[in-house]
């Protein structure tokens, strides 16, 4: 998988509509997660993460659907799930339909991996 074929999902309309709606998906679980002593400082953090997150998922600055559509197409199994379809590298005329291709859970998986890698942006 190159860098190449990342770009260009990460680029791609659909795609990144899909990782808004499975971002705007796990922001809500976050909030909604238990809370416990152990687990309080780290929940505030994510919380008020995805907060931030849900109050600007439509665009501005940070554009958090852009942002996470870039993290995404860098998870093995997403980016996987998209070649396997084009069968082959990704190119202007087979991304849309390999972006349309990748498993909801796939997105929704990685956007859960890779969100508290964002915590220092909030």
């Amino acid at each position: 998988m190159a860098l190449a074929d990342q770009a260009l999902l990460a680029a791609d309309p659909t795609f990144q509509s899909r990782v808004k709606e499975a971002l705007a998906q796990t922001c809500f679980n976050i909030v909604s997660e238990a809370v416990t002593q152990s687990n309080l400082q780290l929940h505030i953090s994510r919380a008020r993460l995805a907060a931030q997150i849900l109050n600007n998922l439509s665009g501005g600055t940070p554009n958090w659907s852009q942002t996470f559509a870039i993290g995404v197409a860098t998870d093995a199994t997403t980016i996987a799930a998209a070649l396997a379809q084009a069968g082959g590298p990704l190119t202007a005329t087979n991304t849309a339909a390999a972006a349309a291709s990748i498993p909801d859970t796939d997105i929704s998986n990685a956007i859960s991996a890779q969100f508290n890698a964002y915590l220092t942006l909030a």
